[in-house]
């Protein structure tokens, strides 16, 4: 297990006689191995679950800062291992990345795994952008559809909408 060159001698002899042979054993140095099956995740804004292999002949752990990133088993032994990453949903507008340390402390090995994540981009899309209303009034539902929550108003007292807010997904308001 170590990462140098070990000899040792072996000594054969008789001492009535005088003879001595000598046996030399070298062996080489341990070299501790380590691979992950990627360097890179590239995750779509929803979010992706995605296993990595990590082959060696030595014992790693895993970590990662972010919080958004989970990843299962924290540790594992030597041969071959199977390291789930989970990456969550991004709601922020921006791009965000991370590293995961794939490591053994003892030979100082590292590996890493970058992680990057698209921005979240908001949607909101209305069904009409004008409603032309006779003398007599009227009433028209208009398809508000998108991947955020919103809130209508309006400043008009004699324009009445409901409902005043939605969720994501599709949402019918209805203008008076």
């Amino acid at each position: 297990t170590k990462t140098s060159v070990r000899e040792a001698v072996i000594k054969i002899s008789n001492s009535e006689y005088k003879v001595e042979k000598q046996i030399t054993v070298s062996q080489e140095a341990f070299g501790p191995t380590m691979s992950v099956s990627t360097e890179s995740i590239s995750a779509p804004v929803a979010g992706k679950t995605k296993n990595i292999t990590i082959n060696g002949n030595i014992t790693w752990n895993a970590s990662c800062t972010a919080d958004w990133v989970t990843i299962t088993p924290k540790n594992g032994a030597k041969g071959s291992s199977t390291l789930k990453v989970e990456v969550a949903a991004n709601t922020k507008t921006s791009v965000r990345e991370a590293v995961i340390k794939i490591s053994n402390s003892e030979y100082n090995i590292e590996k890493q795994i970058t992680v990057s994540q698209a921005a979240f981009g908001p949607t909101l899309s209305i069904g009409t952008e004008s409603i032309s209303a006779p003398v007599a009034g009227t009433s028209k539902n208009v398809t508000i559809e998108g991947n955020i929550s919103w809130n209508a108003s309006c400043t008009a007292e004699w324009v009445t909408i409901t409902p005043a807010n939605g969720t994501k997904g599709t949402s019918t308001l209805n203008v008076e």
